[in-house]
């Protein structure tokens, strides 16, 4: 999970409401390097981020190590990221479009918890964090998160550390700051490679057919990523399998799958042996939680609405159920073998 995603999961997950970010005075920094521990899933991974005006940058490491396993240089004004491996050989990068947040921590943080306003949490004192003045806030949030504790930043209203406790359990660290200087980064950071400015194929596209295309085994424009799609204006009833990677054989409902529409999260019942649930009348997204048990993991994905007739197909292909942090993709299934059958 890299931080974006991070972020709209969490904004799936939460409902805060924080006066805090609406009694905000100071403008938001845009020069800054922050590094950012997020425990959400499985093991915590670190990323720093990095702003310098209209450029930003990303390094992701892997969880547990102090490996590399993504750059990213962001050209904010002109909706454009690169991404590469550092450690691959030859060096291969990737050039996208966005439209929408980048990934700025200070953004992201005063839009979610201004947004977010269900769990009234309660005023419980301040502590100073990395230098800054902190409001402490604390709410009972739903079942999969437990009590909530988040540290806003007063002069910005930007969330630097967040804990989750489940009942009898150690608090969890869902995101924290754990480095922060506006100090201006070095312009070498923002050096962008000569192969991620090379004339080159759509190496985004051909990257994702690749990938579905071994997830699947099967012929990669028969589906659309359920996290990436754009949403549908119709609407239609979905049907949620997940299946194993490679041989697309469902899996036995030896899992849980809750779904949160509308701030609620809705237990599902398997319909067939096979694993089949159904969720009617979906909103144009939601988020959708598959649980495997303590010992294998859990998935979270905010899902895209994108309908391809009344009833369509939504599938998790899945790498191995006894650990769900191995990975996996969701699917909206437009043709072929695995699509719902025309009525």
């Amino acid at each position: 999970m890299n931080r974006k995603m991070f972020v709209l999961t969490l904004a799936a997950l939460t409902t805060l409401s924080v006066t805090a970010a609406k009694a905000q005075k100071a403008p938001l920094p845009t020069t800054y390097t922050v590094t950012e521990t997020i425990g959400m899933l499985g093991e915590p991974f670190s990323v720093q981020i990095a702003r310098h005006g209209n450029l930003g940058y990303m390094k992701h490491v892997k969880p547990g190590t102090s490996i590399v396993s993504s750059l990213t240089i962001i050209q904010i004004d002109k909706g454009l990221e690169y991404t590469w491996d550092p450690a691959a050989k030859p060096l291969e990068c990737s050039k996208s479009n966005f439209s929408g947040s980048w990934g700025d921590p200070f953004e992201d943080g005063v839009s979610m918890l201004a947004d977010l306003n269900k769990m009234n949490p309660k005023p419980a004192g301040t502590e100073q964090f990395l230098g800054q003045t902190a409001n402490i806030l604390v709410a009972d949030g739903p079942p999969t998160m437990g009590k909530v504790k988040v540290w806003v930043d007063a002069k910005t209203g930007a969330p630097l550390k967040i804990t989750t406790t489940l009942p009898g359990a150690a608090p969890k660290v869902f995101s924290e700051f754990t480095a922060l200087s506006y100090a201006a980064p070095a312009d070498a950071l923002f050096k962008i490679p000569p192969t991620c400015t090379a004339p080159a194929v759509d190496n985004v596209a051909l990257a994702d057919d690749a990938q579905i295309a071994k997830l699947t085994n099967d012929d990669p424009h028969n589906y659309v990523r359920a996290i990436m799609s754009p949403e549908s204006k119709d609407t239609c009833n979905v049907t949620y399998k997940v299946v194993q990677a490679g041989t697309m054989k469902p899996i036995a409902p030896t899992f849980t799958v809750q779904v949160d529409i509308g701030g609620t999260m809705h237990k599902l019942v398997s319909a067939t042996h096979d694993g089949v649930y159904r969720i009617p009348n979906i909103p144009s997204n939601f988020n959708l939680e598959t649980s495997f048990g303590d010992s294998s993991g859990d998935s979270f994905a905010l899902i895209h609405r994108t309908c391809f007739g009344p009833e369509t197909v939504l599938l998790y292909v899945i790498k191995n159920p006894a650990k769900a942090t191995d990975g996996g993709d969701y699917y909206w299934v437009k043709s072929g073998k695995y699509a719902a059958p025309k009525k």
